[in-house]
């Protein structure tokens, strides 16, 4: 019988520990973006109203901010992979009954079980990634793992565009649902990472520092802009630009291609420092400038331009997020802190979602929160200066 030499079993099993949850995370992506991305439109089209869209919304994002940090202390405590699997196979019932909901009553549920299924998947997914990820060649590995999420994150709308053409909105949830199976297979295959004792006590420790508490600030802000998307950008495009779904779809593979490419760049330029805050500033300055040159988009050549230049700083920005959390904490118990981090996010996203369900328009609430994310530029000034010093300390 052939046997593989053990220098090339190695290499298999480092690539497969890698490979798998990137993988993994990009089925999630493609399978949610799939069908979330046109569930704005659904909404409008059987009669719900923008603030009760709005409402449904920001409830994904209240259930993230209760159950991530519990989550990510039980990534510290426990196996993460069962935990994936249990996520993937919750969001997949909650999307599939949504095909059959007929008012926002009923679709208020299966928003919480989505929320519940996206904060078990998100924070163990993403503190299994941090644990297993090596020291060396950290930003490239990074990057890879966030080029293949935002690469699903563009196909999964232009999958759903195109699926559109023949079947009704209601049949994507179904389709969205049935894909994700093959996935939840696979998540069978990811590492054990066992896990290690430490002490409450080491957590409080991490919440003591300046720096951690300047980054969870910017977080937080950065994460408004997720929940005006969520709520409007699809309406923005369909409303106020007349974009048809399958151009739609286009829109979202456009601003993939470009995080995807962006996210690889950064990932390279990401390895020259333990943490580049140049990646702080020029995320935040471009990403906040773009969404407030959003209330100026009139056709769809201008939406383009200001979208390469957001989601160039969408790339920079995400890929300090995680670089950052590698650094600020150890790996053994980074899951606690990922969840932190995550329910700032989230906490970010849910008031964004409600400022889109109050402010009037789709254009003026991406005005607001760029203006908003540019004021955290001396924040971020603020954040490398406690942390030189904390660094300082530490190696004195």
């Amino acid at each position: 019988m052939f046997r593989r030499p053990n220098g090339e079993t190695n290499i298999l099993q480092k690539a497969e520990k890698f490979l798998v949850p990137s993988l993994i995370v990009f089925s999630y992506h493609f399978c949610f973006r799939m069908f979330f991305a046109f569930v704005p439109i659904h909404l409008n089209r059987i009669g719900v109203t923008q603030a009760e869209i709005g409402l449904l919304f920001s409830t994904i994002p209240f259930v993230l901010l209760a159950l991530t940090v519990p989550l990510g202390y039980m990534s510290d405590r426990y196996s993460v992979r069962s935990l994936v699997s249990a996520g993937i196979l919750l969001l997949a019932t909650s999307i599939f009954l949504l095909r059959f909901a007929e008012n926002s009553a009923v679709m208020l549920p299966l928003f919480i079980g989505i929320g519940a299924g996206t904060a078990v998947f998100r924070t163990n997914m993403n503190s299994l990634y941090l644990k297993i990820l090596g020291i060396s060649s950290r930003p490239l590995k990074l990057a890879v793992f966030n080029s293949l999420q935002q690469f699903g994150y563009g196909v999964g709308p232009l999958v759903g565009g195109y699926l559109l053409l023949g079947m009704d909105l209601r049949d994507i949830f179904v389709v969205s649902s049935a894909t994700f199976i093959p996935f939840f297979i696979l998540s069978f295959k990811l590492p054990h990472i066992k896990p290690e004792r430490f002490s409450l006590a080491d957590y409080a420790m991490d919440l003591r520092r300046w720096s951690v508490w300047c980054f969870l600030a910017i977080v937080f802000v950065f994460g408004l802009h997720f929940g005006v998307e969520d709520v409007c950008f699809t309406l923005f495009l369909k409303k106020n630009l007349g974009l048809t779904e399958i151009t739609i779809g286009k829109v979202f593979l456009i601003i993939a291609a470009v995080l995807v490419v962006m996210t690889l760049i950064c990932g390279w330029f990401g390895s020259k420092a333990a943490v580049p805050r140049s990646l702080l500033y020029f995320g935040l300055l471009f990403s906040g400038a773009s969404n407030f040159l959003m209330l100026f988009v009139h056709n769809l050549l201008q939406l383009i331009g200001v979208k390469i230049l957001h989601v160039t700083g969408d790339a920079m920005f995400l890929l300090f997020y995680q670089i950052a959390l590698a650094e600020l904490f150890p790996a053994a118990r980074v899951g606690a802190p990922v969840g932190l981090a995550a329910t700032i996010t989230i906490a970010g996203t849910l008031t964004g979602s409600l400022m889109s369900g109050a402010l009037p328009g789709f254009a003026l609430p991406f005005g607001v929160v760029g203006i908003l994310t540019m004021t955290m530029i001396p924040v971020a000034a603020l954040f490398s200066l406690f942390l030189k010093r904390e660094r300082s300390k530490l190696y004195s």
